[in-house]
């Protein structure tokens, strides 16, 4: 088959441009053709003899990003519309270009986070707030316009397929759920030997249990509030070490004012968060509106006991209590702190979630994940030639 994937990035360090990197890589690797369109691109597909690389410039991002997505499209479209005949599949990601797609791939439902009372136009006020309104009104419009317009549609959760169904207003027969993969070479638990690097970078007795929270922490979305006020209720032999860019968000205030300074660790950006997250005794993330949530399936497969919430699309593999916890919502405090008291008093019940997790991870991986999406491709050209055919047989010309 001849493929084209359109997304801004395609590239190991960003959420959806990983996902497209991961596909892209296994069809190279089945011999499928690709036409890659995107900003950015990681070196080995753009040089592999089977990838013909489409660079999409963009303004730098001193430009508003609605202006720079904008840019995106219309230069998208004019690369489509001129390769569409020599292609099998069209795969577009989201509200990215104006063009009829075979399959558009879902990672974000705006109108499914706009009616969220956590998100930011509700939450703050003021010009910042209103933007943010407005973006992401423009682009729930524009996103239902492209899934209607879209043969197929992949949800990249149950989650994300329900905010397509119930506010996106797309066609349940449409959609299907493929998980988001996870590299299980990259993430996986510590050997015995191992030191613990997190400890001894923190210098932090072993006495302590150590919470680990991945994500960004300039706004609320990903809701690190809940584990601090955690961390407070619980206390001192409660350590939670925080890996993320603050860009001047609430947090470190917000610790100072609980009185847990002193056992909250912002690391800021990390490049051995693999490392790290191997080394802490659960991870939590209770984030108020993730599609899927990559780190969630990182921490599992690291062998660390996943506290979250069903607000992450992520939580649909965990079964409470056996491999994970899901607590009843993103602001449920109380179930927060009693599964973080339960695996800090239990090391055998901690052991168990830790191994049952990293059994549901490794059922993830990323080449499962692109072999799902290649069915699909599979599925679509297949439709087209019995579309073909039925129309010669018509003698339709």
């Amino acid at each position: 088959m001849k493929i084209c994937i359109v997304t801004h990035q395609i590239t190991m360090t960003d959420g959806q441009g990983r996902v497209n990197y991961e596909v892209a890589r296994y069809l190279v690797e089945r011999g499928h053709e690709l036409l890659l369109v995107s900003t950015t691109i990681d070196p080995g597909l753009r040089d592999h003899p089977n990838v013909t690389w489409r660079q999409v410039k963009v303004p730098s991002r001193k430009v508003l990003a609605i202006i720079r997505y904008k840019f995106f499209a219309l230069k998208a479209n004019r690369i489509l519309a001129a390769e569409r005949p020599f292609l099998d599949v069209i795969h577009l990601n989201g509200a990215i270009a104006n063009i009829r797609a075979d399959l558009n791939a879902c990672h974000f439902v705006h109108s499914h986070w706009l009616k969220s009372p956590h998100h930011t136009a509700h939450q703050t006020s003021g010009v910042y707030a209103a933007y943010q309104n407005f973006v992401t009104k423009y682009n729930a419009d524009w996103e239902r316009r492209e899934y209607a317009n879209s043969e197929r549609i992949v949800a990249v959760s149950d989650f994300v397929r329900d905010g397509l169904v119930n506010e996106a207003g797309a066609d349940p027969t449409k959609i299907d759920v493929i998980y988001n993969g996870v590299d299980t070479k990259q993430f996986h638990p510590k050997n015995q030997s191992d030191t613990n690097n997190l400890r001894t970078l923190l210098r932090i007795p072993d006495d302590k249990f150590l919470l680990f929270f991945s994500g960004g922490i300039k706004t609320n979305r990903k809701n690190l509030g809940l584990p601090l006020q955690s961390v407070a209720e619980l206390g001192d032999r409660y350590h939670l070490v925080v890996v993320g860019t603050d860009g001047g968000g609430p947090y470190p205030e917000m610790a100072r004012t609980l009185g847990i300074s002193d056992r909250v660790h912002f690391l800021g950006h990390r490049n051995d968060v693999a490392t790290l997250l191997r080394d802490a005794d659960v991870f939590v993330f209770a984030s108020h509106y993730d599609p899927f949530a990559l780190v969630v399936t990182e921490a599992m497969a690291s062998g660390v006991p996943v506290i979250t919430a069903p607000s992450v699309g992520a939580s649909a593999i965990i079964k409470h209590g056996l491999n994970g916890f899901v607590i009843e919502h993103s602001n449920d405090l109380t179930g927060m702190t009693n599964a973080l008291a339960l695996l800090a008093g239990d090391p055998a019940l901690a052991d168990r979630i830790r191994f049952a997790g990293q059994q549901t991870a490794e059922q993830l991986t990323w080449e499962a994940m692109a072999a799902k999406y290649e069915s699909v491709y599979q599925r679509i050209v297949n439709e087209k030639s019995r579309q073909a055919a039925s129309i010669q047989v018509s003698g339709v010309p």
